[in-house]
């Protein structure tokens, strides 16, 4: 009976301390995401006639909020990292692949700072698809690959192959890119679709 009633204790507190830690992770990432929300929400209401113009542009508010960033945010390296990728698909989707580079690598550095697997993994798939864009097949493809091969979510691994059938077809070269497409059709999780 005393050796039921320790093993139930045990479990107990073994189960406790496992719950404990799961609702500390999810804190954590719930203040991240936070901190980035909140980030941007200031950036953007600081968009302000007074201080940028009364024309402002998108890309003005993006220039600043990048500035910002780096000088505010680089002790979290966490926070730095999702500002910072979040940055560079923007630009990249405004077209500016300059800054979307900077932002990019500003990401992959923080994240590797940081040692955030999934934001590490996240920000090689977005630059590696940046430096596609801008045609350095060089430079992006070993990102693609390092993304590919890390350990990581199932979206994170179809992500990736289907960044590197964009690669491919972008070198000319289809049927490389077809592979790598039904590569990432066949891991895209069923709940994404």
């Amino acid at each position: 009976a005393v050796s039921v009633a320790a093993a139930a204790t045990l479990a107990l507190l073994v189960g406790s301390a496992v719950a404990l830690w799961q609702a500390h992770i999810a804190g954590l990432e719930r203040d991240r995401a936070e901190r980035v929300n909140q980030f941007l929400t200031d950036m953007l209401s600081a968009a302000n006639p007074g201080e940028l113009g009364r024309k402002a542009t998108v890309a003005e508010v993006l220039d600043r909020a990048q500035r910002l960033a780096e000088r505010e945010l680089n002790g979290d390296a966490a926070t730095t990292a999702t500002t910072q990728l979040t940055l560079a698909r923007t630009y990249q989707a405004l077209g500016n692949l300059d800054a979307a580079r900077h932002s990019g690598e500003a990401a992959l550095a923080a994240a590797r700072r940081g040692n955030e697997r999934d934001v590490v993994t996240a920000a090689e798939i977005e630059l590696g698809v940046i430096l596609t864009q801008r045609g350095d097949f060089a430079q992006a493809e070993p990102l693609l690959r390092a993304a590919r091969d890390a350990a990581g979510t199932a979206r994170l691994h179809a992500d990736a192959a289907n960044a590197l059938g964009s690669l491919e077809s972008q070198r000319g070269q289809p049927v490389r890119a077809a592979n790598w497409f039904e590569i990432a059709l066949a891991e895209i999780p069923q709940n994404a679709i």
